[in-house]
């Protein structure tokens, strides 16, 4: 029992001394300062220092303390910082002995040489103040192992600069999904190329179409998916109609990997109608058919209204508005939403309004369900264009899905 009561007594005794700060020196005293007042006087900075460069950052939370009385010691501050010792103690440290002045920024941009990453973000926060490192912040870009946040310090640092594009193209070649930090659940892979590289990138290549072209029709060979995404998303903001162009997004709607397919279709949409969408629009004539009587004519006349707002919205045409149609519709004693409403009788009223293509949505019955079609009719050739289907369900809200599906289809054959 004796025994129990004695190392029980000693186990208290040892928390008690650790509790009570007996366990371990204060870092100061392992530099030769018994008391932390030594750590306030000049006499004592080379001892801080050493602290520092040894990883207790309070020694250089101790020099910063110091404020314009460590200038002396200043450069040395900036080199342990450069070698990425007490990064972020280290700029402060720096910053209070120098307010305003450029060594922060100097430390900065050689702990981002030395493989900093984080300190060239820190470094590009700085912006215009900062502009005159963008030089050394391009070569990293080129060479350096941080060449993203580099790229983006660049962008911050020298917006305008003829650099910035070729810069882009070079990280366009190396980029990763997995080496974006900010890439997590919240963003889709696609989402974290196009924010991160594809948003900040369109001014700059619209700025330096000419010189963009032919890189981005290069990069759509690259061995990177990443890359070929972001070469097809960008070659649409160009607005080039160049055979390489649409060579290389035709090739690319083939590519084997799916995200790379679908940027190269949007692109190729974009491309192919960008002289049609600035001339003068196509005009025409729209016609909704319930060939199955699935809706009361209350509903599809809304849903008209529905698919002239969903054509409206492609580009390149503007649809005829159905008051217009209607006034046509009744000078000419026509009825307009019959099974009989045939293609002379399309003819007939698109001529009388000047339409040079007429579309026809029908809506059917079928034994598994619903179904939509669509026809687009050259007025001038009188000849059919185009033609879709979509499947829909058998309701007003089933048919509005549809509507935006068969629009899409539709505007193609309509842009001819």
């Amino acid at each position: 029992m004796r025994k129990l009561v004695w190392i029980l007594s000693l186990t208290v005794l040892a928390a008690g001394l650790v509790l009570g700060g007996c366990g371990r020196k204060p870092w100061y005293r392992y530099y030769g300062m018994d008391e932390e007042q030594q750590t306030r006087s000049t006499d004592n900075m080379d001892k801080m220092l050493k602290a520092m460069k040894d990883g207790w950052c309070e020694g250089a939370e101790a020099l910063g303390n110091l404020r314009g009385k460590a200038i002396e010691i200043l450069p040395e501050i900036e080199e342990a910082v450069a070698n990425n010792t007490c990064y972020e103690a280290g700029i402060k440290a720096i910053g209070r002995i120098k307010p305003g002045g450029p060594e922060a920024m100097r430390a900065m941009l050689k702990a981002g040489q030395n493989g900093h990453c984080g300190a060239l973000g820190d470094l590009g926060k700085k912006g215009a103040k900062a502009k005159d490192l963008a030089p050394e912040i391009f070569v990293i870009v080129d060479s350096g192992e941080c060449y993203l946040e580099a790229f983006k310090a660049a962008r911050q640092l020298a917006p305008e600069s003829e650099k910035l594009l070729a810069s882009a193209f070079r990280v366009i070649e190396r980029t990763e999904v997995s080496k974006l930090k900010a890439w997590s659940s919240l963003r889709s892979r696609t989402e974290a190329l196009d924010e991160d590289y594809v948003a900040p990138l369109k001014r700059v290549v619209a700025k330096h179409k000419d010189q963009a072209v032919k890189e981005l029709v290069s990069l759509m060979g690259n061995e990177r998916w990443e890359s070929r995404y972001c070469a097809a998303r960008l070659l649409a903001t160009t607005k080039s109609r160049d055979d390489k162009v649409i060579a290389a997004i035709d090739q690319a709607q083939k590519d084997e990997n799916e995200d790379v397919r679908k940027a190269a279709e949007q692109a190729y949409r974009k491309l192919k109608f960008t002289d049609i969408a600035a001339a003068e629009k196509i005009t025409v004539v729209l016609y909704l058919l319930d060939q199955g009587g699935q809706l009361t004519p209350s509903a599809l006349e809304q849903l008209t209204d529905y698919l002239h707002a969903q054509m409206a919205s492609q580009a390149g045409f503007s649809v005829i508005p159905q008051a217009q149609l209607r006034k046509e519709l009744k000078g000419q004693k026509v009825e307009s939403f019959k099974a009989g409403f045939d293609e002379s009788t399309q003819l007939e009223l698109g001529k009388a309004m000047a339409a040079q293509k007429s579309i026809v949505v029908k809506l059917l019955k079928m034994e598994a369900g619903c179904s939509i079609t669509g026809t687009v009719f050259d007025l001038t050739k009188e000849t059919t264009e185009k033609a879709a289907t979509a499947d829909a369900k058998c309701t007003s809200e089933g048919f509005k899905i549809g509507m935006k599906e068969i629009s899409e289809k539709l505007a193609q054959g309509a842009l001819k």
